[in-house]
């Protein structure tokens, strides 16, 4: 028994000091950084960390190999050394009209989109990859659609800064960005004379699929259809979209105002809308997004869709009198998006991923304002994204950054044609209730949107109104 009481007790003794060294140990470890965190892989190579202070860069199909993945394999190199940078393809594609103006006579005007938006399109890629919670490939990148899909992977979280290990323990506080960089104290039009019914347009439009649930996290979304389906429109929800809809002849619910068709209210279409405390309920216009009541011209937008929705349900009901109210709001919700989907494609650019930046005068091309910035972020590698892109040095004529217009379109041309009305299996006359349908999507302008549903037709276009339109206006007294 005595040699029994012996062993215990030396064992606990054992015990207790091997968890004394554990701990001693524990403190070292916790200073030694991540070596993710400095993204010593390029090229789109991934880091993976091994042990405490180890990593090993994957440069599978990146064109590169060698420790960080940075020396070009051979048709790397002759790939770079023949393409031209994006500033040039950017500016073949913006000028020489009468080149475009032949091609597009010919057969390579086909060939030539083909391969354009294909090229585009599969920069980004598919499957997606990451999401704002994981650092690393994981199933619920692809599964979990609750989340947005990013084409990078966050920083890590034992990173020792915000950015990873550069720039200051805080990143600056966004209301002293907005007010310091972005709050403008003179007009300042667009060199390309765009107006507000492009702005409103593409807000309209990309609120369709950026919805973010701000009450589960930044990094998720509401509108899980990703893509192009009207959803602010119809609602993003089965209920929403039943709530907004009239269930006769196919149409949405609405009321009358001086003769002409308005959204209904709230009262009349039970959904939840994003209005001011102030505003009541007979006031508050329902609409398929919820925030889309807070601005003049996103109601403007929804007015007219909500008509041109009803306008073609009347035709559909004339060319199919057999139809019930289902197969009309159907077929008429697949016209609605063939032709906002048309429309969008309008916002094509050339855009290509974002390259490294050089130097902070090089990136916003206003060294009084780079040094502002370098004071706060402490070096240009810790610029967040979206500050990043909105300070970056504009190109000549035109009001956005190249990162700006060379990242967007792969984005968006992925989305538009990953859409089910691209498959050959839906774009074809009887998916859209026959000829008539099909021609009120391919002949879709903003034109026709605004003066079909209009009880005068006005200037309508993406553009301010040229000086003689204005001339010719105040000569007949309407101004």
């Amino acid at each position: 028994m005595k040699a029994f009481s012996f062993l215990l007790k030396w064992t606990f003794i054992l015990l207790l000091s091997l968890s004394l060294c554990v701990g001693e140990e524990s403190p070292a470890s916790s200073d030694i950084v991540n070596p993710c965190c400095y993204y010593p892989c390029q090229n789109r190579g991934i880091c993976v960390r091994y042990g405490l202070d180890r990593y090993e860069c994957d440069c599978t199909r990146t064109g590169f190999y060698g420790e960080n993945c940075t020396i070009p394999e051979f048709w790397t190199r002759v790939y770079r050394l023949l393409k031209p940078s994006p500033n040039i393809v950017h500016y073949i594609l913006t000028h020489f009209d009468w080149l475009w103006d032949i091609i597009n006579r010919t057969f390579l005007r086909d060939w030539l989109m083909h391969k354009v938006l294909t090229v585009r399109a599969n920069l980004i890629p598919s499957p997606p990859t990451y999401n704002s919670k994981y650092d690393y490939l994981n199933w619920e990148a692809y599964s979990n659609i609750t989340y947005y899909t990013r084409i990078l992977p966050p920083v890590p979280q034992d990173c020792p800064l915000p950015m990873g290990t550069k720039g200051k323990i805080k990143l600056p506080d966004p209301k002293l960005l907005a007010e310091k960089f972005l709050l403008r104290q003179n007009f300042r039009p667009d060199p390309q004379g765009t107006n507000l019914m492009f702005a409103f347009f593409a807000q309209h439009f990309t609120h369709q699929f950026f919805k973010t649930h701000n009450h589960i996290g930044l990094g998720f979304t509401k509108g899980l259809a990703h893509g192009v389906d009207a959803g602010h429109v119809y609602g993003d929800t089965l209920d929403r979209q039943l709530d907004l809809r009239l269930h006769k002849d196919g149409k949405l619910k609405y009321q009358v105002v001086n003769g002409e068709m308005y959204p209904p209210t709230v009262l009349d279409a039970p959904v939840k809308m994003s209005y001011p405390p102030s505003v009541p309920p007979e006031q508050q216009l329902a609409i398929g997004q919820e925030v889309f009541g807070l601005l003049p011209g996103l109601s403007m937008y929804a007015t007219l869709w909500l008509r041109e929705h009803n306008r073609v349900c009347d035709i559909l009901k004339q060319e199919h009198p057999t139809w019930g109210d289902e197969q009309l709001f159907q077929t008429t919700r697949l016209i609605i998006i063939g032709t906002d989907f048309l429309k969008s494609c309008g916002f094509y650019f050339a855009w290509e991923p974002l390259a490294t930046y050089l130097c902070i005068y090089v990136f916003t091309g206003e060294e009084e304002m780079a040094k502002e910035l370098e004071e706060l972020y402490g070096d240009i590698d810790a610029m967040e994204f979206y500050p990043a892109l909105l300070l970056e040095k504009t190109r000549s004529g035109v009001i956005f950054g190249e990162s700006m217009v060379e990242m967007g379109a792969p984005f968006s041309l992925k989305g538009l044609m990953g859409n089910p009305i691209c498959s050959p299996e839906y774009w074809k006359p009887s998916t859209f209730g026959g000829k008539t349908g099909f021609d009120i999507v391919n002949s879709a302008t903003l034109k026709k949107l605004v003066c079909l549903n209009t009880k005068w037709c006005p200037y309508v276009s993406f553009h301010t109104p040229p000086p003689e339109y204005k001339h010719q206006r105040t000569s007949h007294g309407e101004l």
